[in-house]
C-alpha cells in the first residue's frame, strides 16, 4: 500500500465554502490526522487549541462553524474527547493519487538524454587489446 507522507489532500471544494481563515486551518489540521482511507480523528481542543494557537472557546467557535457547513460531524466521544468525521474526505483524491503513483512507477522510464542506441561490445576482446595480449 502506498502512503503519502508529510502531504495533506484537499479537494477544491473547501476553497469555495464561506468559511472563516481560523475555521479553514481547523478544518486542514484534522483532515491531516486522518490517515489513509480513514476520514474519523479524535484529537481533544486543548490540542487543537494548542496547534492553532488559540483558546479552546475559539476551537469551539471554528468546529461549529465547520458543522454549521457541513465539513465535519461531531460525535462525543469518551473522556471529553470528541470523534470528528471529515466530510468531503479525500478517498477518492487519495485513490486517485495511489493510482497515479503505481502506473507512474510501471511506466518504461527512458532518458531522454540518451535515447539512442547503444553499441554492443565484446569485453573479453577489449580487455586483451588494453592488456597487449593481442
Amino acid at each position: 500500500m502506498f502512503y503519502m507522507s508529510k502531504y495533506t489532500l484537499m479537494e477544491n471544494k473547501i476553497l469555495n465554502k464561506k468559511i472563516s481563515s481560523g475555521a479553514f486551518k481547523l478544518y486542514f489540521i484534522l483532515s491531516s490526522y486522518c490517515f489513509g482511507e480513514k476520514n474519523i480523528c479524535f484529537p481533544s481542543q486543548k490540542y487543537l487549541a494548542k496547534k492553532l494557537d488559540k483558546s479552546t472557546r475559539t476551537v469551539q467557535r471554528y468546529t461549529k462553524e465547520l458543522r454549521e457547513c457541513g465539513l465535519i460531524e461531531i460525535e462525543k466521544g469518551r473522556r471529553g474527547i470528541n470523534n470528528y468525521k471529515v466530510m468531503y474526505f479525500k478517498k477518492s483524491i487519495y485513490k486517485n493519487v495511489v493510482n497515479k503513483n503505481k502506473n507512474f512507477s510501471k511506466k518504461n522510464k527512458s532518458n531522454v538524454f540518451c535515447s539512442f542506441p547503444q553499441r554492443s561490445y565484446d569485453f573479453e576482446a577489449l580487455e586483451k587489446k588494453l592488456l597487449g595480449w593481442e
